[in-house]
């Protein structure tokens, strides 16, 4: 069995060596397409062992930088087309001196580049509650010699003080979530609002976030930033009803909202109840969106 085994991570690792000659174009291509995605996924998650090493990336906007990754769990951090759309957005947006937030950090590939992107005069604040994927953030910024980019343990929510992760099975992402919720497993952690966070740090001029389901907890927490500072936000919607709490809570504080994966179409509610229940979405103050059309932003490329 130990010899299989061997033999599957060898293999694994050939294959991962020679989907980097695969052009970049064709991958994002393949990955834009659901049925194609489905159907490499599964493929490559038959073949490719959970095994974590640092991987080098070889194409895409991470290009360059080494992450420490689970071989088959973070499949399209390896191949470069990690959420495509998103850092194409970044790069249109983002340029030295920003001040960026990144809420729900992970494993740090958007802090990764958006650290690039801002330095060398910018700053990213990396939130992320969760012990496991806080230490792999703190290791992939180390691997790639990361100095602006300030990682926190903490969750993001509308309060702060102590609030409950919670999740129904190892395989899930923590959520924020109530004491009193059953069948859940449970953490209790630190949580702090941006708008406390904002009063002994710099305000942001783009706050990304991917908090699974939890975003309309974020912007209720920022609605001083949202009415004073008005930044950026881009944000992934996971949970229909926290989808449409965060789209009228940034409606409320007159935001445009985008949905990035259809070519920057207007998220209307006319429209909502078509979009997919997990999904990124640009808001944008409604002064500053002439500037963002003159420099072409909702022009899709690759």
């Amino acid at each position: 069995m130990e010899k299989i085994k061997n033999l599957k991570i060898l293999f694994g690792r050939i294959l991962i060596t020679i989907s980097q000659f695969v052009p970049y174009r064709i991958r994002v291509t393949v990955s834009r397409i659901p049925l194609l995605r489905s159907i490499m996924g599964k493929f490559l998650n038959f073949l490719i062992p959970s095994l974590v090493s640092v991987v080098g990336i070889t194409a895409g906007p991470l290009k360059g930088f080494r992450l420490e990754l689970d071989h088959r769990k973070e499949i399209w951090h390896w191949l470069g087309i990690y959420e495509p759309e998103v850092f194409s957005a970044f790069q249109k947006i983002v340029n030295n001196g920003m001040v960026i937030y990144d809420v729900g950090a992970h494993v740090g590939s958007h802090s990764l580049i958006l650290a690039r992107l801002c330095a060398p005069k910018g700053q990213v604040y990396a939130f992320e509650p969760d012990a496991f994927w806080f230490n792999r953030l703190i290791r992939n910024l180390e691997l790639n010699s990361i100095k602006n980019v300030k990682p926190l343990q903490l969750a993001v929510s509308e309060v702060s003080g102590k609030i409950y992760l919670g999740r129904l099975s190892k395989t899930e992402f923590w959520h924020l979530t109530e004491e009193k919720t059953s069948g859940w497993e449970k953490i209790e952690t630190s949580s702090i609002s941006l708008d406390d966070f904002c009063k002994s740090n710099l305000p942001p001029q783009l706050i990304k976030i991917d908090v699974e389901g939890g975003e309309d907890r974020v912007f209720l927490g920022a609605k001083g930033i949202l009415r004073q500072h008005r930044p950026i936000i881009i944000c992934e919607l996971h949970v229909p009803d926290s989808t449409r709490h965060a789209l009228e809570i940034l409606q409320k504080y007159d935001y445009s909202n985008f949905y990035l994966e259809n070519n920057y179409s207007e998220i209307t509610s006319q429209n909502i109840s078509s979009i997919p229940a997990t999904h990124h979405i640009f808001a944008c103050p409604k002064e500053n969106l002439s500037f963002f059309e003159r420099a072409g932003l909702f022009k899709k490329n690759l």
